[in-house]
């Protein structure tokens, strides 16, 4: 068991801190905000998966055509990343 001075230590998930943000260069320029139907989808797709793991995508970002998230589990944003090396493995 715990003990209560190490339990208080760790962080709870609602004050986690993202590790980091990712950044993808995903849809054409003209995408260039959050609400645009690809945006909003590719959004609800993170949501989800963030669902799947048990977690929150805490940041969510589209800046033309490039799009920045963050999720509070490094085992998600590791699949993620893990995912997107195979794809262009540069």
């Amino acid at each position: 068991m715990l003990s209560d001075a190490h339990a208080m230590s760790r962080p709870s998930r609602k004050d986690f801190i993202p590790s980091g943000i990712i950044e993808v260069d995903l849809f054409s320029v003209e995408v260039d905000n959050e609400d645009h139907p690809e945006a909003a989808q590719f959004k609800e797709m993170l949501e989800e998966a963030a669902g799947d793991y048990g977690c929150k995508l805490v940041s969510f970002e589209v800046e033309k055509g490039t799009v920045f998230f963050s999720f509070d589990d490094d085992v998600l944003t590791a699949k993620i990343l893990s995912m997107l090396h195979e794809r262009d493995p540069r």
